[in-house]
């Protein structure tokens, strides 16, 4: 029983440090885009980024008052 527990902490924790690093990832390449922290627009680029990542399609982004394919 003592494995199988184990096994289950080592995966969650797995999945959390990845999560971490996909969500900075987003997060540096929205502020590359020219997104500011905190704001709306950056939330909606973030939220674009993850959904593409999962196969969501294209993400798009309003960038300057254009909308652009961003990745």
């Amino acid at each position: 029983m003592k494995i199988g527990l184990a096994n289950c902490i080592a995966i969650t924790v797995t999945g959390v440090i990845l999560a971490g690093c996909m969500t900075e990832r987003d997060r540096k390449k929205c502020a590359d885009y020219g997104f500011k922290p905190g704001t709306d627009a950056m939330a909606q680029c973030m939220q674009n980024e993850d959904l593409a990542r999962r196969g969501g399609g294209p993400t798009v982004c309003n960038r300057f008052g254009a909308t652009v394919v961003c990745n």
